[in-house]
């Protein structure tokens, strides 16, 4: 048999199993309903039939058959049982229903101790797995031996050898429940989600048992109430426990199937435990019902929301959640260096949803800014709008592209593309914030970068001009003062000299100077500060003319980024092309500063080297240079 008809096989099986344990239940509810013999006294039978019977044909789907073997037989008997009760209740009743009732009561019972005792062992690995399982079947051969015993004698076995057999189970079931809370306290955190689960089920199962004891009327119904309160906790523990732990995905369809029946679980039990406590503080029995309906009513919707969230959590991790899933990305979004930005947005959705790899692509030619992890062979692509919608919602441009791998195709159809889905706004923002931080960043380095060829041109200044020259000053004061002791007519001359010199030096520390920090910056003059700059540098071979009308409203940084690329432009083009005019105007335009530049014509090596220069030095700003130093006219524009 090929792997596609095992799978119909096991499919087919699973809707058997259904129709065995749902049809006999449902009938059951007809039957006493139409008859007037009432379901009420058979509705514990008939929840463990309709909760257990789906989980049991989801386990057998996925090949789990030992577990499904056991779910099977408790649903169909408790079904089974719960149908020939009624039919007993039946006028004229004979006794093949009596002796078919007396087999399914015992076929249920025999089947509740091979859940209490077997099923807990079947959920995990212990190295205690062979004695467990052997201490359940000990229990079921003890109370087959029990029975058959009293058959054959035609006498009932002493109470206490017949509550043996319960007792070696609860035996075996508290020696697994010990070592399923070690080896799950010690995992993960959703196998500790599912632990709390379990636990919370089985606590409800064990407190719905004792209520069975001789005692009110009162307490059997809040019994009921937990017993089906449990019945809707404790499938979904046992599906987390073996899907987590074989590795398959849930599907989707399926994973709402399973919230809705304990939902309709809860829902029920929560019913008969305030019905019962309503009639417990004195209401008749029909406002007792409407109460219990009317708050049902109101806190059904969340309780729903609740039991969708926390199942998602138990089956998928915190990729389940909108709210874990926002604050995973919030952690990249706020952080710096290879945590943060788009890289580590990528990783942090990696890691989420357990992926093999997450890209970021933007652009009609796909071009891929951020990735994380190596790819898989399952691939899922998913387009970002810039206003947060997902493919196919509005007409926003689109913002970029994530493209997911994994080994397994169900996770992505499963999980990762219906949260896509759901948080396309989410992840949207989360990637715009992470751009512009790593943005900032990147500016951070660049104005990092430019300060340190500041300091660098200022050595250099300091290095090769005015050191040279106040030496050479010092040299021609020496050589002076020997010339005045010495009387020589040259002397005033050399003196003269000596101090046009000086004058001119330290006409260039004050150059240096107001190159450093032009005063009119620190007013927010962008406009003055390019003036003084123009005639800083005009001289007799170049009339430099740069202005800036219109630029107050830039911030102060804005300003002196702007004119830090004005002023080194023109020290590039004094000395790569010495044109004798160079013209430049800067103004604001939407959310950047355009410079336009205006000079003489430069042709061959000085050209292409001048706006190579030029090019680079706009990039450390963030800006583009556009046009041909060739013709004259070339424009940059500075974002801000």
């Amino acid at each position: 048999m090929g792997e596609p008809d095992r799978t119909r096989a096991a499919r087919l099986g699973a809707g058997v199993i259904v129709a065995l344990a749902w049809l006999p239940a449902l009938s059951a509810c007809a039957v006493g309903s139409l008859c007037g013999v009432g379901w009420e006294h058979v509705l514990r039978m008939v929840v463990t039939a309709l909760v257990y019977a789906p989980a049991a044909g989801i386990l057998l789907a996925i090949r789990q058959r030992a577990v499904a073997s056991v779910l099977t037989g408790l649903a169909v008997s408790s079904s089974l049982s719960a149908l020939m009760m009624v039919l007993g209740r039946l006028p004229g009743t004979g006794a093949l229903i009596e002796a078919a009732s007396a087999v399914t009561a015992y076929a249920m019972h025999l089947s509740e101790l091979a859940a209490l005792g077997i099923l807990i062992w079947l959920l995990g690995d212990s190295p205690l797995r062979r004695s467990g399982l052997r201490l359940g079947a000990l229990a079921i051969a003890l109370d087959l031996g029990i029975g058959g015993a009293g058959g054959l004698w035609q006498t009932d076995a002493p109470l206490p050898l017949q509550l043996l057999p319960l007792g070696v189970a609860l035996l075996g079931f508290l020696l697994g429940v010990c070592t399923t809370v070690r080896r799950w306290w010690r995992g993960r955190g959703i196998e500790r989600v599912v632990l709390i689960w379990f636990a919370l089920g089985a606590a409800l199962l064990i407190v719905s048992y004792l209520t069975l004891l001789p005692g009110t009327e009162a307490a059997s119904s809040i019994g009921t109430g937990l017993f089906i309160v449990a019945q809707g906790l404790l499938p979904t523990a046992i599906l987390a426990a073996v899907f987590g732990g074989s590795g398959t995905v849930i599907d989707r369809r399926l994973l709402a199937g399973i919230v809705w029946a304990q939902a309709l679980a809860s829902a029920i039990g929560l019913y008969v435990l305030l019905h019962a406590v309503a009639r417990g503080l004195g209401a008749g029995e029909t406002l007792a019902g409407g109460l219990a309906a009317a708050i049902l009513a109101l806190g059904f919707s969340v309780m729903l929301g609740v039991l969708r969230e926390l199942t998602g959590l138990i089956f998928f991790g915190p990729g389940s959640s909108v709210r874990r899933i926002l604050a995973r990305l919030g952690e990249p979004v706020s952080a710096s260096g290879d945590r943060g930005g788009l890289a580590g947005l990528a990783e942090a959705l990696r890691e989420i949803w357990h992926l093999r790899s997450v890209s970021l692509l933007v652009g009609a030619d796909s071009v891929e800014i951020a990735r994380a992890g190596a790819d898989g062979p399952a691939v899922l692509s998913h387009r970002l709008d810039a206003a947060g919608a997902a493919e196919g919602e509005g007409s926003a441009a689109p913002l970029c592209t994530v493209v997911c791998t994994a080994d397994d195709p169900a996770l992505l159809s499963n999980l990762v593309e219906p949260m896509l889905a759901k948080t396309a706004g989410l992840v949207a923002v989360a990637v715009q914030l992470a751009q512009a931080n790593q943005d900032l960043a990147a500016l951070r380095d660049r104005t990092r970068g430019v300060s340190r060829e500041e300091r660098r041109m200022l050595h250099r200044e300091l290095h090769d001009e005015l050191a040279p020259a106040l030496a050479g000053i010092g040299f021609a004061m020496a050589g002076t003062r020997r010339l005045i002791a010495s009387g020589v007519p040259g002397a005033p001359v050399a003196l003269e000299e000596l101090r046009a010199e000086l004058a001119e030096t330290t006409e260039g520390v004050r150059r240096l100077a107001r190159a450093l920090l032009p005063a009119a910056l620190d007013a927010g003059d962008l406009d003055g500060a390019l003036r003084e700059l123009s005639r800083r540098f005009s001289g007799a071979t170049c009339a430099v003319n740069a202005s800036a009308p219109g630029t107050d409203e830039l911030e102060g940084e804005q300003q002196v980024a702007v004119y830090l690329v004005i002023a080194d432009t023109v020290e590039i083009l004094l000395r790569e092309c010495r044109p004798a005019r160079i013209g430049i105007v800067a103004g604001v335009a939407g959310a950047s500063v355009r410079v336009r530049l205006d000079t003489d014509a430069v042709g061959g090596d000085a050209a292409k080297r001048s706006r190579s220069a030029i090019a680079e030095r706009c990039a450390q700003a963030a800006g583009t240079l556009t046009g041909d130093l060739a013709s004259g006219r070339a424009t940059v524009v500075i974002p801000v």
